[in-house]
């Protein structure tokens, strides 16, 4: 303990004016203290009721942990119940569609009205080099060996073997077959002993049955000369299956037709040795996803590892006893548990699981490493504390809670919030994302506040009864204990020595130099502006093929088509309904007019039945007698009865695309007419061909209902509609909610600001990350863009708060702040780094894409973080948090009633137990954190005790802020500020003197000393003489209980 020397001044309870002045504290007299005050007391009042809650609550764990741990496998078990109505959702239009889109809409009406009867099942069979002509024999007759194994082949379902002819879909009595080999009626032996020469004239001569425009579409990287076609290098075959379709939990499944199509693919995707093949059927994106979600999870179990191993390495030392791998394991477990739950109150709910869930392990895992560095670190940081004094294990459970808990509230109450926010979205995958994530969160947060710290007591009672870490059954020799521990490299780089030195002792001082301050601006604007121009030129772009592994042959099967068989432009149609169409036949003739005229159709590609079957009544030869002079059938009977045999004899064709009642044949439910759009060349083409078809078809005045135009094309432009007013409408709801957050954490509105620029750069930067990464505007995109507004609060407003609470210059407090939380930030960053790192070597679109994005979040968040926002405090950052006095309204808030004083009492009188040493004068301190230990004088009575009082110019080094992982907790600060600011510590006078010891003067003491306080000091003292004690309690006999 110092001596007088070294503290030469006198406080009493009339001085305070005078200590104010001589601590240099005169510049809080010109802060304003309606606002700052109000704030303080605001966020005083919210972290006291936390603190009382996870102190309550720690005591709880650290009595009975073995019961927490039961408890928590229990509620978790009860939770994964859920999985029995877990379903996995890849449908399309269920993920990535608004879901109060037109398009769904329509769908419904389309599939009630047009049910799908097959499916389409294609193969495309290319040269395996480009000098290598298919309509060769040695191709010809390879690619007819492969149909023959699809259409002979068998699939067993429930002990029933259906042969393709069963399955097919059949028109004019045959399977509806589109190839090549249509040309010689998919007769082999006529194949097998063609020359080239002959199928090339089979191929170009003019036949009525199969035109030459529909060979054409069937043959890729065609060669003409003079219309005919000399060669080409690629075929395709389509195959339509029966749709037995029926509806389980919300999907429709054909089970007989999925086997198959699992038939198909292995037949289908092979290479031969004239031709390569890959086929594509309608379940391929959903399958083919699912497998690049699951083939990938290998990654998942290797960043557990690499997770462990790291969290192990900072979590403990490197010796038998203070290891602490079996705690990092149930760490590991924690957050495994935690997504159980997630997936199985989900699930219950009836929520859907997409491909993107398979990401929510990763952010699980970055989080709750976090969490675990918060609660190891404060339980650790309290023992060193109190390294020489006994505390009980539920005690220290409490009090590690306690300083912990609010840590971990903040960061994960951001999290919450922003993925909250995305749950409102009208995207299902995003707002299905969202929920899962949120509730992801909240159940990593309960798990290690109850589970995790009930290990870690367990840990705990292993380490005192020196009982080794990997097999607790062992007990240690003493020679195992800390004394090795020390000097543990492992200790020396995770328990912040390393770090802190380097931030605190050259990174600050190097960055808080003129010309580097400078340059750190200059290099944030500099990334503002190139990130500006990235992301003004971000295109919203978004296709679920892209989920298609490069190696799976989904992902073959598109190249080839993309390369040989591009598209031609989107195929849409246009819906009637029940109307009277003998009635309305202007308003069809009228339909069709608009159809072609639109700009973004292709006229030519207008099929209309209508119009041809108006055609094909002029062609005959009673046209006079049918038609009128506006070229209408005349007659209501004629019209139907013609309409009849049309369709059935030269408008075969368009027998699909009319829908009579089956009671009344001349009434039609339901007709459509087809086209097909021009190629358009980006998002904003695709959005005004979109509105335009729809407007002008609607406008057509039919009775009583109205055209319109479907497009399974339109589920996804309806999607990029509006994915970019989703995305900024998500992030600035979340931007507004974790500003309302840190202001009440800050508590001060400039600090505040500043800590939301930091994020709204990061953002910025995020949006040219995308670009220049050749990442676009989508749903995977936008969910971490949300995200990103969580994570990279965390890196900036810890270390606001941390300046805030420090005293000195602005350059002072910076340094002070690098020193104290830099390092946790950093840590927070690594960690979060490090369970995304593995992804960078997956193949899967949206795997990739969270590796890219959290790489930004990172690298951007700590930028900010740890290097602009230092440089922006020290120029122009706020005054610190003024010290509570006497009449300060945080010191009447905290103890202006009786029921807030008990609890108080209570921890009041934990903390005289403990035992602090002063450090020197005028070191850097935390001017809330401030304790300082005194022999007290009575008389000629030597009393050894400790008193708590505020004392701007004394620190306790050993007194830290318990942080670690993402930031600090900010209970410790304003805890202190309740208890140090009691007036029964500040109403006794302290004189230091040349014996090192303080005399407490009852005589000089106010009236307002409560006789509590001075009963304490005189039971804690065990005074040999009781008549001095009398005296004491004599003079301060007016004061009543509760004064305070």
């Amino acid at each position: 303990m110092s001596g007088s020397d070294d503290h030469p001044y006198i406080v009493s309870s009339n001085q305070s004016n005078d200590v104010c002045d001589i601590n240099n504290m005169k510049c809080h007299e010109k802060r304003n203290k309606v606002e700052p005050i109000s704030l303080l007391r605001i966020s005083a009042s919210i972290v006291h009721v936390l603190e009382i809650i996870f102190y309550r609550i720690g005591l709880l764990i650290g009595r009975y942990p073995l019961r927490v741990i039961t408890i928590s496998f229990i509620s978790v078990a009860v939770c994964s119940l859920g999985f029995l109505r877990f379903t996995e959702e890849n449908r399309v239009e269920k993920l990535w569609v608004p879901s109060t889109a037109d398009s769904i809409a329509h769908m419904e009406w389309v599939d009630k009205n047009f049910p799908s009867k097959y499916h389409i099942e294609s193969l495309i069979c290319v040269a395996n080099t480009k000098s290598t002509n298919v309509i060769k024999p040695e191709p010809l007759q390879q690619f007819m060996s492969m149909h023959e194994a699809i259409v002979n082949s068998t699939v067993n379902f429930n002990d029933t073997n259906y042969k393709f002819e069963e399955l097919c879909y059949q028109r004019g009595g045959k399977c509806w077959i589109d190839s090549v080999l249509s040309v010689w009626n998919f007769n082999k032996d006529i194949i097998d002993f063609m020359s080239e020469r002959q199928i090339t004239y089979d191929l170009n001569k003019n036949n009525m049955h199969i035109p030459k425009d529909y060979i054409k579409r069937l043959l890729g990287g065609t060669v003409e000369n003079d219309g005919n076609i000399e060669s080409a290098t690629a075929f395709l075959s389509v195959y339509r299956i029966k749709d037995r379709s029926v509806l389980k939990r919300g999907a429709k499944v054909d089970e007989i037709g999925d086997r198959w199509e699992s038939h198909f693919v292995r037949i289908g995707y092979q290479n031969l040795q004239n031709i390569s093949c890959s086929v594509y059927t309608t379940k391929t994106v959903e399958t083919e996803t699912a497998k690049s979600f699951a083939a990938d999870s290998v990654l998942l179990s290797i960043g557990y590892v690499v997770i462990l191993i790291f969290v192990s390495c900072a979590l403990g030392r490197l010796n038998r006893l203070e290891n602490r791998n079996i705690v990092a394991a149930m760490g590991m477990i924690c957050i495994a548990m935690a997504y159980a739950t997630t997936v199985g109150i989900s699930s219950s709910f009836g929520l859907l699981y997409g491909p993107l869930h398979a990401v929510l392990p990763f952010l699980l895992l970055g989080i709750g490493v976090d969490d675990m560095f918060v609660i190891a670190t404060a339980w650790d940081n309290f023992k060193y504390q109190n390294s020489n004094t006994t505390v009980d294990v539920a005690e220290h459970a409490g009090q590690c809670l306690k300083k912990a808990g609010v840590s971990i509230t903040v960061t994960s109450l951001t999290d919450v919030v922003a993925f909250t926010i995305g749950a409102s979205t009208v995207l299902p995958a995003l707002s299905s994302f969202s929920i899962f994530a949120g509730i992801g969160i909240l159940a990593v947060f309960i798990l290690q506040i109850t589970f995790f710290t009930a290990c870690i007591v367990l840990d705990s009672k292993r380490k005192a009864a020196n009982r080794d870490a990997c097999l607790p059954c062992i007990k240690l020799k003493k020679s195992s204990g800390s004394q090795k521990s020390a000097k543990s490299w492992s200790s020396k780089i995770f328990d912040g020595g390393i770090l802190r030195w380097f931030f605190g002792s050259k990174f600050a001082p190097f960055l808080l130099k003129g010309p580097n301050k400078f340059f750190v601006v200059l290099i944030t604007l500099d990334l503002v502006a190139v990130s500006i121009y990235g992301s003004i030129e971000l295109k919203v772009s978004f296709d679920p093929r892209w989920f298609l592994a490069p190696d799976s042959y989904g992902k073959k099967f598109v190249q080839y088509q993309e390369k040989y068989f591009p598209d031609e432009g989107a195929p849409l149609s246009v819906y009637l309904g029940r109307i009277d169409y003998f009635t309305q036949q202007s308003e069809l003739a009228n339909l069709s007019h608009v159809i072609k005229k639109e700009k973004s159709i292709q006229s030519k590609s207008v099929l209309s039945w209508y119009d041809d079957y108006i055609l094909w009544m002029k062609g005959t030869n009673a046209t006079k007698i049918f038609l009128d002079g506006d070229g209408y059938v005349k007659n209501r009977s004629v019209f139907y009865e013609k309409l009849h045999y049309f369709l059935r004899t030269v408008g075969r064709h368009y027998s699909q695309d009319v829908i009579f009642q089956e009671s009344n044949l001349e009434i039609i439910t339901a007709s459509r007419f087809h086209a097909v759009h021009k190629i358009l060349q980006d998002t904003s083409e695709e959005l005004k061909a979109l509105d335009s078809i729809r407007k002008h078809v609607s406008d057509v005045p039919f009775s009583p209902k109205r055209a319109f135009a479907f497009s399974k094309f339109y589920h996804l432009w309806e999607t990029n509609r509006v994915i970019t007013v989703e995305m900024f409408r998500n992030i600035g709801l979340a931007i507004g909610c974790v500003f309302v957050i840190t202001l009440i954490l800050v508590a001060d509105f400039r600090t505040t600001i500043f800590v939301i620029i930091c994020v709204t750069l990061t953002l910025i930067d995020m949006g040219g990350l995308m670009y220049f990464w050749e990442l676009s505007i989508n749903t995977v995109t936008t969910i971490v863009l949300v995200l990103v507004v969580g994570l990279s609060v965390d890196y900036a407003a810890h270390m606001a708060h941390t300046f805030m609470r420090y005293q000195g210059t602005r350059k002072e407090r910076i340094l002070a702040t690098m020193g104290d939380m830099a390092p946790a930030v950093f840590n927070g960053g690594f960690s979060t780094f490090l369970a995304f790192i593995l992804l960078a070597g997956s193949t899967n679109y949206g795997f990739l894409t969270f590796f890219k994005m959290f790489f930004g979040v990172v690298v951007f968040g700590l930028f900010h973080g740890l290097c602009f926002l230092p440089v922006l405090l020290s120029w122009i950052g706020a005054d610190s948090y003024p010290p509570p006095s006497e009449d300060s309204p945080l010191t009447v808030m905290a103890c202006g009633s009786c029921k807030c004083w008990k609890i108080f009492s209570r921890i009041m009188k934990s903390f005289f137990c403990k035992k602090k040493e002063p450090q020197p004068r005028n070191s850097m301190v935390d001017s809330y954190t401030q304790t300082t230990s005194y022999d007290v004088q009575n008389s000629n009575i030597n009393i050894k005790d400790e008193i708590h009082f505020e004392d701007p110019n004394y620190s306790d080094k050993k007194y830290e802020n318990c942080s670690s992982g993402i930031g600090s907790s900010v209970n410790s600060s304003l805890h202190k500020i309740a208890v140090d600011s009691i007036e029964d510590i500040k109403g006794i006078s302290v004189v230091p003197l040349h014996s090192k010891k303080l005399v407490i003067s009852p005589g000089k003491a106010p009236n307002n000393v409560s006789v509590s306080t001075i009963k304490h000091l005189d039971s804690r003292s065990n005074m040999e003489h009781s008549s001095t004690s009398q005296i004491i309690q004599k003079k301060m006999k007016k004061c009543t209980e509760s004064s305070v």
